[in-house]
């Protein structure tokens, strides 16, 4: 890719583009952002690491939203190491910002938790109940967009996380108020049951016996949900 067409996509993510260019064109650079570094590559993320950080920090919250969608994309292409150099603290802001900002890095959580250091994650998985205890009906999409992630977690994390963390919110998810939730929390329990299996979650086979009975037991609709 030519410098000059990279510093043409640079330019337009400066303050004062918004004036002469248009109100939206942050938002726009944002979303296009994940093909401009796949274009020029991890070799090329030097040119653009300035830009990542202006446009994660910008004003407008669907600017930052969109650099929260796409941050696993962004690790996927830089790798592990420039991941955890210049991404990493970017996901620590976008966890803590508005609501929109965080529906948007929960969707692909888990695909970028992937890319760090086993140690990071471990760091991570406590915060997930953050997500799982928004009860106000305007959040239930958080803790569907959990309850979607935690299968792939199960795979990303240690054995014992599986079974103090993951398990637990799986199975509370299961009785969320919202059916759609519920019906996503039972897909996931279903990973965790073929987890159980093939023994890698051997250690607490007993505890989530009784508690997928509790979960079977507590909603009449349960039985039709899970295909029974």
């Amino acid at each position: 890719v030519p410098d000059e067409l990279v510093q043409l996509f640079l330019d337009m993510t400066e303050p004062d583009a918004v004036e002469k260019i248009d109100d939206d064109i942050t938002r726009q650079c944002a979303y296009f952002f994940p093909g401009v570094v796949w274009a020029v590559g991890a070799r090329g993320w030097p040119k653009l690491r300035a830009a990542y950080q202006k446009l994660a920090t910008d004003d407008d919250w669907k600017t930052r939203a969109n650099m929260a969608a796409s941050i696993h994309k962004i690790a996927q292409i830089i790798g592990p190491e420039l991941t955890q150099a210049d991404l990493l603290h970017c996901f620590d802001a976008f966890w803590k910002d508005w609501d929109e900002v965080r529906a948007s890095l929960l969707l692909h959580m888990a695909e970028f938790l992937a890319l760090i250091p086993l140690t990071a994650r471990h760091v991570y998985l406590p915060l997930l109940f953050s997500f799982k205890d928004t009860e106000e009906s305007t959040f239930w999409r958080f803790r569907q967009s959990l309850a979607a992630q935690i299968a792939q977690l199960c795979y990303i994390v240690q054995e014992e996380e599986v079974y103090s963390v993951l398990c637990n919110i799986a199975l509370e998810l299961c009785v969320d108020p919202f059916a759609s939730t519920r019906q996503t929390a039972y897909e996931a329990v279903s990973s965790l049951d073929v987890l159980r299996s093939s023994h890698v979650l051997s250690s607490c086979e007993f505890w989530y016996a009784v508690h997928f009975t509790r979960v079977f037991n507590f909603h009449p609709c349960s039985r039709s949900q899970l295909g029974g």
